[in-house]
């Protein structure tokens, strides 16, 4: 007998460029938890969504999803270095 298992529910939603979007845009929200927004759940919430979008994925893809999510939080994130020197 086979024994079935429960699928990830995150996993089964959020294939394709869907996971690679919420990856995206939770890095993005990530940008939120740093000055000057300082909405620190933000810095709580968004790496736990790409935990849950990485768990059970092969390490191909979730090295995809790891980038998609700095490049969302790297992309937003480098204003500062502007207002720095502004």
């Amino acid at each position: 007998m086979t024994r079935k298992t429960r699928a990830n529910p995150v996993e089964s939603r959020f294939v394709g460029w869907r996971g690679s979007l919420v990856a995206l845009l939770a890095g993005a929200t990530l940008v939120l938890a740093f000055a000057p927004f300082a909405v620190w759940p933000a810095g709580i919430l968004a790496p736990a969504i790409l935990l849950a979008l990485i768990f059970g994925r092969s390490p191909g893809r979730a090295f995809r999803l790891g980038w998609w999510f700095g490049l969302g939080q790297f992309g937003l994130g480098v204003s500062w270095v502007y207002e720095s020197f502004t």
